[in-house]
């Protein structure tokens, strides 16, 4: 619906200034595109959808058929190998649905569309790419993960961190830091359509479409879940109560199930360095994160806003930083006011 906004400002009866603004007022369960405030998105992420619950019972089953334990139980056992198996049973929990793919509306990413909550999902089979992303999401994060939406142009699909981190900010909008995570074995992403195919590819070939995805020419925005809920980004009331989600009933999982592949097993301990010195090298990298001149803990532009120090030993300097020495920082001295010669005072300092 189109509305408008009128602000008068007056002084007694006088009308001092007035201005109208048109405004566009939404349905509840339509989101406005990553043209207007992106980081709404996540509350269409449903955790508290009852279909959700059902697709975890799913992804239990598989887990216990697959001779797994079949706990729903997060990062609690600080495993990525763990983290991976869970995503991979809801993978194919997922994909027992026969959910079909629906074209989303032209430039969705940018201006908006209307989405589906999980209930709806499961009730008509029917789902976009950004309906089965938030769908993934909105079960990882009931399972006790931190999941994020990826979005591309035209394209969305989900991602998942192995342990227990986040984005520094809601919306990620530099993918080389991405793909630099991927690497480190400290997140995933897998492509969500795929569920919608016949046969139905495994979890690993998902993951695999979706990282060759990450270009710099496609790519538009991460938006990390954990990160919006800290920000009091809450999921929208669900509308559906249990007895009323019929078509959330009876999700079996069936076979499909892949073992997690060959990942570093437990999390990383931030607060000690290794001792090795290839572990620190990937140490080192984990806390960098990204090593090219985009860096600017390792390269600082001319152009850049900094205070440049002259200083003729820098490792001096360290020393004293290190020995957490009190330092003063005085300017250069204006040799012209003092009526110095300049060739004079550089030679001799």
């Amino acid at each position: 619906m189109r509305a408008s906004i009128t602000l008068t400002l007056s002084s007694g009866e006088r009308i001092l200034l007035e201005e109208n603004f048109p405004i566009e007022l939404l349905a509840r369960n339509v989101w406005g595109g990553a043209g207007s405030m992106p980081e709404l998105l996540a509350a269409f992420c449903m955790p508290n959808d009852p279909a959700v619950d059902s697709i975890l019972k799913g992804a239990s089953d598989v887990l216990r058929r697959a001779g797994k334990s079949d706990a729903i139980d997060g990062y609690n056992t600080k495993s990525r190998k763990r983290v991976w198996e869970l995503c991979s049973a809801l993978w194919t929990a997922i994909s027992n649905i026969d959910i079909s793919y629906a074209v989303p509306p032209a430039s969705f990413e940018r201006e908006g569309q209307k989405i589906r909550t999980p209930t709806q999902i499961l009730d008509s089979k029917v789902a976009t790419c950004l309906d089965t992303a938030l769908l993934f999401a909105a079960a990882l994060e009931q399972a006790g993960l931190r999941p994020f939406i990826v979005m591309t142009e035209g394209h969305a699909f989900s991602g998942v961190w192995l342990q227990p981190q986040e984005f520094a900010s809601i919306i990620m909008d530099d993918v080389s830091a991405i793909r630099k995570r991927i690497q480190l074995q400290e997140l995933i992403v897998f492509e969500t359509t795929l569920v919608t195919q016949s046969p139905r590819p495994g979890f690993s070939h998902a993951v695999d479409n979706a990282t060759n995805q990450l270009t710099d020419e496609n790519f538009i925005l991460a938006l990390d879940l954990q990160r919006a809920r800290m920000q009091r980004i809450r999921p929208l009331a669900t509308t559906v109560h249990s007895e009323d989600a019929r078509g959330a009933k009876g999700i079996c999982g069936h076979e499909g199930f892949e073992e997690a592949p060959n990942l570093q097993d437990d999390f990383p301990d931030d607060d000690s360095q290794p001792s090795g010195s290839v572990d620190r090298i990937k140490y080192w990298q984990r806390k960098l994160l990204d090593l090219t001149t985009r860096n600017r803990l390792l390269h600082v532009p001319e152009k850049a806003k900094v205070v440049r120090l002259i200083c003729p030993d820098p490792g001096k300097l360290e020393d004293l930083l290190a020995d957490n020495k009190s330092l003063t920082i005085v300017p250069l001295p204006n040799l012209e006011a003092g009526g110095r010669d300049v060739q004079i005072y550089e030679q001799r300092n």
